[in-house]
Parts: C-alpha cells; structure tokens; sequence
C-alpha cells in the first residue's frame, strides 16, 4: 500500500482487498525542469536496468448473494429499521443479507463530504452498523424451538403430553406471565409453539438444567460467531452457570432459566445465527457454514479459489424430536389458529416461528398494553424465522425489525415475500401447484367454517 491509494474499507472489500486492488504499474520518462515529458527512457541503452511495470489487474469475486432476493429483502424492509438474511438450507449459500437503513458506498469512493459523512455519523438508527452480523438481539419466542428440542431430548416432555397453561406462573415471590391474558389451558408441545405458550416453558424451565440448554443451542448455532468471511461479527450469547460466576460473581438463579427458555434475559443471537439455527433444523440437525463467496477468478476466466459448502457440527437429535417442532413450525404457519396465519403468503409453504422480544422490564398495565402506543425506544422488536417448502427445504430466512412490535405483522411479511420470490425464480411450476392448493384448502376451510356458524345459529335459535 502507498500513502493515497484506495481501499476496502468494510464487508466483502475489506477482507478480499488483496485479491480484488492488484498491482500499481509504473513507467519511467525524461522530463524538462518544469515537470513535462520529454520521453519516454524505458528500453534505452542509457537508461539499462530501469524497466517498466505493467499495471496487472486485481482478482473478481463471485458472490453467492442472489440479486432477485436481494432486492426483495430490501425493499420489505423500506421504512423499517432491521435485518433479513436467507440462507441455502442445504449449502449454507448466503442468498440475501439486508441491513436497513444502509448508506451509499458510492458517495465514499467518490470523496466523501462532510455533510453526507455528519447525517451518517449523527443518525441514531446507526446505518453504519451492518444488523445482520454486527448487532445481537433477545430472539424472543424463536428460541422456544430450541428449548423444545432440548426438553423432548431429554425427555421431560413427550410431544402428545397435555399440560395446562393458566395465565402465569409462580416461582417464590415472582410471578411470570404468559402473553394471553388468560392462558391457554391444556397444551403439548404443537400447541405450545403454534400459540407461543410462554408457561409451557416455564414449566420446561424448572426441570431442564441451564447448563443442558446452554449446550443444545450451542449445537444449533447460538453463542459463537457462524464464521463468515465479513469483519466484526459478534458471537451473541447463551449463558450457562459458568458464564454467570465469571461476569457477575454470582451464582445461576432459577428465575433466570425461566426467562432464557423463551429467548429474553441473557440470550442474544443475530439474524444470521438465526438463519443458520432454523437451517439446521430444516435439514435434520446439520449445521453449515454460512458463505458469501462462490468462487475467486482471473480476467482471463481462471478460478483461483472455489469456495463450497462446510459443516460445523452434526446435532444428534433424533428424528422423534426433531420431527415434533418441525410439526409445530408448520402449524405456526399453516394452522388457523397459528400466530403467523394472517402472513403465510401462498405457494410457499413455509415452517417457522414469531417472536416479540422485549427491549426492557415491563410492569403487568405495560405488559398488556398496546405495543403501537408505546414510546418507539420501549416498543418490542419484531423477529420472525422460517424454512420453505416445509416438505422439502430448500431455503431459511431470518427478519428483525427493531421496535416492530410484533414477529407477525412486521417481521413474517418481510420472510414470506423473500420465500416467495425464491419460489417463483427457481421453482416456479412447484409454487403454482402449491399456491393453487393453498386457495383450495382455504376455501374449502372457509365453507367449512360457514356451515359451522350457521348449525350453530340454527341450534340456538331452535332452542330459543
């Protein structure tokens, strides 16, 4: 490098400037005392030894970023701040990675000016700070998957038990309530996930050991970085008792296991871990990965490097479990009382899970009180991830919308248009049959739905 010279300064750019800048060439020639050419002394017996150097042009980088989706995610994303990323389920091929708001990396290679640099620096949303790998959020209930996994596991429940769920739950003098007001009643582990019972889990939390959880998400992607060739990727967090003696002094409390079980507290993972987490789950515990270049080439064509797919760790989860929380995944989606119904979209069929995290303690009015209607900074964030086609998957998608409120309204949408645009694109025959048979079952639901209102009208007015 010389003093001057341009550089990759964030992303793909900064860890592949080497292969990408090549080599400065330069040329030897006479000049006047006034700095002009007189000629060129390259090649001249006077001038023996002193040789001119070729400019030799840098490598080209082929991404795995799929431009369509790309673009997709994007624009789901206008007039949100957050994150998506969709991933290949079976490569580890990072297909979109979106942060929003971004910035124009043209206006830094032009020159950047100080006026473009200030509304950058002072805009409190930090466009700067790429979310998807720079940024670690509580996932919320899209963590609840993998504490089911990890309390079928280990046996403590099987995926038929019924257990009810009131509206809270105590442990000594503390009360830790569901979302529902009312509670949910009797709930397996389809239900718990379906509806996003949160006592479910507080009831899986006073008889799975943190340290246990701790493992079985570290299996699954949480709590270290994914690896991916970008730089400054945080490692989110899964606490255990051994963390917690060396952050704290202090010894691991009940209370907090009943908070980590549905992804608050301690835990922090960001879009890509999730991504990778519901991958993994998607193709039957491998987890991959995550890659962004195909391939290193010359000018000339030749590959100087491929890059392919990778495994991290083989989860030996067995298929009884696994198979369970891919069955409530689905129903998150596809069932009609699932929390993620409204936003399905059609010929996607898409599994996955919403989550809304909160950003601070709340006390039970705020608890239960309009989220929309809160200060925007204490408004909870809206998460949601999911895999598509459920019987055959192919790609997982992670959303996070800070201060979205809702998993499902602000966060499933923007999922649900990237699986659909992936669909269309590579599998376009398969997304017509499946669409064609998403209309069909909703219709044939609804009828089924009317002429259950109406015998129930009938009947009460025949008693009448």
């Amino acid at each position: 490098y010389k003093l001057g010279d341009f550089i990759g300064q964030s992303g793909i750019e900064e860890k592949f400037d080497l292969h990408l800048r090549g080599d400065d060439g330069y040329q030897f020639m006479e000049v006047d005392a006034r700095g002009r050419m007189k000629r060129l002394i390259g090649g001249s017996n006077m001038f023996a030894g002193i040789e001119n150097k070729p400019a030799k042009p840098g490598h080209n980088v082929r991404l795995t970023i799929d431009r369509d989706l790309q673009l997709t995610a994007y624009k789901a994303l206008e007039g949100k701040v957050g994150s998506a990323v969709a991933v290949d389920v079976r490569t580890g091929e990072v297909l979109a990675m979106v942060s929003r708001p971004s910035f124009d990396p043209t206006q830094f290679s032009r020159g950047l000016t100080a006026k473009y640099w200030k509304s950058l620096v002072d805009d409190d949303r930090n466009p700067l700070r790429d979310r998807s790998i720079q940024e670690h959020y509580p996932p919320g209930s899209t963590f609840k998957p993998i504490t089911a996994l990890a309390a079928l596991e280990e046996g403590i429940f099987e995926p038929d038990q019924e257990i009810m769920c009131g509206p809270s739950f105590r442990l000594g003098r503390r009360t830790f309530r569901d979302w529902k007001r009312n509670g949910h009643g009797m709930t397996d582990v389809y239900k718990s996930l379906r509806r996003s019972v949160d006592v479910y889990y507080y009831k899986i939390a006073t008889l799975l050991d943190i340290d246990i959880l701790h493992d079985y998400a570290k299996k699954l992607g949480f709590g270290k970085k994914t690896g991916i060739t970008l730089p400054r990727e945080t490692s989110g967090l899964i606490p255990n008792r051994e963390w917690k003696k060396k952050r704290f002094g202090e010894e691991w409390q009940l209370g907090e296991t009943l908070s980590c079980v549905i992804g608050q507290s301690y835990v922090l993972a960001t879009p890509l871990q999730l991504a990778m987490s519901y991958a993994a789950i998607a193709n039957g515990g491998r987890l991959l990965k995550p890659y962004l270049i195909k391939e290193i080439f010359s000018n000339n064509g030749d590959v100087i490097k491929k890059y392919s797919s990778e495994l991290v760790h083989q989860s030996l989860i067995s298929d009884k479990s696994m198979n369970a929380v891919k069955k409530g995944l689905y129903q998150v989606v596809n069932h009609r009382r699932g929390t993620a119904w409204w936003y399905r979209g059609r010929g996607i069929r898409m599994a996955g899970k919403t989550g809304t995290a909160q950003v601070r303690s709340m006390n039970v009015k705020e608890l239960f009180s309009k989220c929309e209607e809160m200060p925007y900074k204490s408004r909870h964030h809206g998460i949601f991830v999911g895999y598509a086609p459920f019987h055959d998957p192919r790609i997982a998608i992670a959303s996070v919308v800070e201060h979205g409120c809702h998993g499902s309204s602000a966060a499933a949408p923007v999922v649900r248009d990237i699986a659909t645009t992936y669909m269309k694109k590579y599998y376009p025959e398969e997304h017509k049959k499946l669409a064609e048979e998403d209309r069909l079952a909703y219709k044939k639901l609804l009828e089924a739905e009317r002429r259950k209102k109406a015998e129930a009208a009938k009947k009460k007015s025949e008693e009448s």
